[in-house]
């Protein structure tokens, strides 16, 4: 018998210079590296071994509560840890101690190692504290709220510091019942301005019983000296002119020192590059602003200290700090090629074909950070500061694999991020060459604005359709129905085999190959005399011919909603429903953010904000389409960045057709909406460093509109529609009403100040406008028609 040496990762030890761990948690938390780990995890594991390879791994762990589970994970570089399906972490109900136990098996070859643990939850008892501003001493306090208050903690179980949050207060959990004392930072409170008005609450006990106890600091305005405001942009002065020149890049998470008055301060800058400080007025004004050496050293970054005089807020000192920074660090780039691969090797070969619009999400640590889209050229690439280390990992969304009928043997990849733009490329290897049990094609069609739709002028619509495949078609029906009265301009139809019948436009076309996608700009000639706000809907669709089945026929139709105006802002945002949504329907809403370089040059790069309304189901996002690259972040509370970095839109003076961009994505609305629930929605957009151009106000409301009155429990406006006056009567005092136009521009407003009210709208143009009321209580949204 012959005996083989055994290949791959060869596994010989698995273990921790820390076994043993008290805890005041009720979970535990697993991360194993390998051949080394820097995660701060309950235990943090190293998997050592021989003949490192990428493999495959199972873990068998027992939690030591009578709770045994199975582990799924893959490793694909010295130094990054195992992904595992599920994770590793587990949730006791019951304090005590546990002896864990896990045994690791490499799938390539069957080597094994395990290694115990012993986790000891404890009691968790729990100190807060909060604060509350009487600035003048009066026994009212303005504000319960103040966030980022840094709060010490000391007594037997250890000293604890910590900033509060954005509610104004702050937990600490301690394992022994003692005695706590509680403070504030006085430096803190110095550059804040503010006094600690008792002492009396400052020393608190943790309870045996584990209620909460509770220190409530109350803060008085020191008046005795005046604030001085200073702030400012720290970036990479790449060409050294001292001047923060687009695409220079701002630098975040940077410490700034600030002396004045013999105080010291350190302040960090945001995700802009950003800082500020408010500091007290001790009679000497010169201010010294630097960055601090430690760090510039570390970097190997070159910078220089500024003296400036204080300025009494809320006049504000601007200084901008430049750093000659050759590598640009923190700024990092990763990038991911996404394809089909018909070979099933892993290898983006000649003959296989790159995948557009595949949502990649780049993840810093366990922390999805940022989501880019892949190109025409399957390519997605993300550069900024996001990354705290050059090893990173990213996924492709299962949702969106299952969604186009793709699978994947490995959806989690280990990227090295670079300070330049051409880092190395992962690859992430889509099945997709016919060989599934349903073999089908995803058709998709989209239809979107171009440039204006104004009364007596002609309007473009952009139709583009396509195949995600995984497989060829052997044929489909494209079609895109128009307004009744609308015309369109024959001659601007360049896709050829077309016919007309009614207000359709249809195609028969042979085939598509998986990747395809074909576009058009159709011209439609907008008549003169037509109601102004009247709503047209255009509606692109796509069907297959013959056997073949589609994945997913939830992207073959789309709705665009234009509505008729006298103007044209090339900056807005549009929904592609009517307002009243039907109440008993989970409706899916498309978006479309429209965008112009009205300017003199280009514009570099382009970014939008956009705050989702708490009414839409925010998990529900899916970017339906976009005129040019595009990465969307998530910043929490439904805020989305949509980023087109180094786009270099033209300027409409230039090359007006090239100078719009735009973006199309859906949500669902939540299941739990009902009568009288509205959803708003407004979109910012930057154009480089320029101050953000505010779009309109989207409106929807579940429930039909009641034609002669809306009523709910609180106010009542009618009649509706209207020809002269909009009485409006409310059960607590209005205190300020706002007529805005379909367009979200407020055209009067009024502070009765009483509970009854009118609104003169006989001088109005005949259409669709809003009614915004703020009560003492609430605000409410209703829409009014003028006849």
């Amino acid at each position: 018998m012959v005996c083989k040496a055994q290949t791959g990762f060869v596994l010989t030890s698995l273990g921790s210079t820390v076994n043993s761990v008290q805890n005041c948690n009720s979970y535990a938390g697993i991360s194993i590296g390998a051949l080394s780990n820097n995660s701060s995890n309950t235990f943090n594991l190293v998997l050592s071994g021989n003949n490192f390879t990428t493999s495959q791994f199972n873990a068998i762990v027992n939690w030591g509560d009578g709770n045994v589970t199975s582990h799924n994970g893959s490793v694909f570089n010295i130094g990054s840890n195992i992904q595992w399906t599920p994770s590793l972490y587990h949730s006791y109900s019951n304090p005590g101690s546990y002896s864990i136990s896990i045994q690791l098996t490499n799938l390539q070859n069957n080597t094994s190692v395990s290694t115990n643990l012993t986790y000891v939850s404890n009691t968790c008892y729990t100190l807060s504290a909060y604060t509350m501003v009487d600035c003048n001493n009066d026994g009212q306090f303005e504000n319960t709220q103040l966030s980022n208050v840094p709060f010490a903690f000391s007594g037997s179980n250890g000293n604890g510091f910590d900033l509060n949050g954005l509610d104004g207060s702050i937990w600490y959990n301690v394992t022994t019942p003692g005695v706590y004392t509680v403070s504030i930072d006085p430096n803190w409170l110095l550059i804040n301005n503010y006094i600690v008005s008792t002492a009396s609450d400052t020393i608190i006990t943790a309870l045996v019983s584990g209620y909460e106890d509770t220190a409530i600091f109350i803060l008085n305005c020191n008046t005795s000296s005046p604030n001085l405001c200073i702030n400012g942009t720290v970036f990479c002065d790449e060409n050294m002119d001292g001047i923060q020149n687009s695409p220079e890049n701002v630098m975040a998470n940077i410490p700034v020192n600030i002396s004045a008055n013999g105080m010291n301060y350190t302040v960090y800058t945001n995700n802009n590059g950003e800082y500020n400080l408010t500091y007290p007025d001790l009679g000497d004004s010169l201010t010294y602003v630097g960055i601090n050496n430690t760090w510039l050293a570390q970097n190997n970054t070159i910078s220089s200290d500024t003296a400036v005089l204080g300025v009494i807020c809320p006049l504000i000192s601007e200084i901008n700090i430049p750093l000659i920074c050759p590598n640009s660090y923190p700024y990092s780039c990763a990038a991911v090629n996404v394809f089909c691969d018909l070979n099933g090797n892993n290898v983006f070969d000649n003959g296989e074909y790159p995948i557009q619009n595949a949502p990649v999400t780049f993840y810093n640590g366990l922390n999805p950070v940022v989501t880019a889209y892949s190109d025409s050229n399957g390519y997605a690439m993300v550069c900024g500061n996001y990354f705290t280390n050059n090893i990173i990992t990213s996924t492709i969304s299962t949702y969106w694999l299952n969604q186009h009928g793709y699978t994947t043997n490995n959806n989690i990849i280990s990227l090295t991020a670079s300070d330049t733009i051409y880092p190395v490329l992962g690859l992430f290897a889509i099945n997709c060459n016919g060989n599934i049990t349903n073999p089908c094609a995803d058709l998709w069609s989209t239809v979107t604005p171009w440039i204006g739709y104004l009364q007596g002028n002609v309007a473009t619509i952009r139709l583009k359709f396509g195949n995600y495949g995984p497989i060829s078609t052997s044929g489909y029906t494209v079609s895109l129905s128009f307004p009744q009265g609308v015309t369109p301009l024959v001659g601007s139809i360049n896709i050829p085999g077309y016919s007309i019948s009614g207000n359709t436009i249809s195609w028969n076309i042979n085939n598509s190959t998986p990747g395809s996608s074909t576009y058009d700009l159709i011209s439609f000639n907008i008549p003169s005399g037509l109601l102004n706000g009247a709503l047209h809907f255009y509606t692109s669709n796509i069907q297959l011919i013959g056997v073949n089945t589609d994945c997913n026929s939830s992207n073959n139709s789309c709705n665009l909603l234009q509505i008729l105006g006298n103007s044209y802002d090339p900056n807005d945002k549009i929904v592609d429903h009517v307002e009243e949504l039907n109440s008993v329907v989970t409706e899916k809403l498309n978006y479309t953010i429209r965008f112009q370089n009205t300017g003199t040059a280009p514009a570099q790069n382009i970014h939008i904000l956009d705050t989702l309304s708490s009414k839409l189901d925010w998990t529900s996002f899916e970017l339906i389409h976009s005129s040019h690259d595009l990465q969307v972040i998530d910043l929490g509370n439904g805020v989305r960045r949509f980023e087109f970095p180094n786009i270099w839109l033209p300027d409409s003076t230039t090359n007006e057709p090239l100078s719009h961009g735009f973006l199309m994505y859906s949500l669902k609305e939540l299941d739990s909406n009902g009568d009288g629930d509205e959803i708003f929605n407004t979109a910012y957009i930057y154009f480089d460093w320029n101050p953000a151009i505010i779009t309109n106000t989207t409106y929807n409301i579940n429930g039909v509109l009641d034609i002669d009155k809306i009523q709910t429990d609180h106010i009542s406006i009618f009649p509706n529609p209207t020809m002269d006056l909009i009485h409006i009567s409310g059960v607590s005092k209005i205190e300020k009403i706002e007529l805005l136009d379909i367009s979200g521009e407020i055209i009067e407003e009024a502070f009765p100040q009483s509970l009854n009210t009118e609104i003169d709208a006989s001088k109005l143009s005949g259409g669709i406008y809003f009614v915004r009321i703020q009560m003492e209580q609430e605000t409410i949204t209703k829409k009014v028609c003028k006849k």
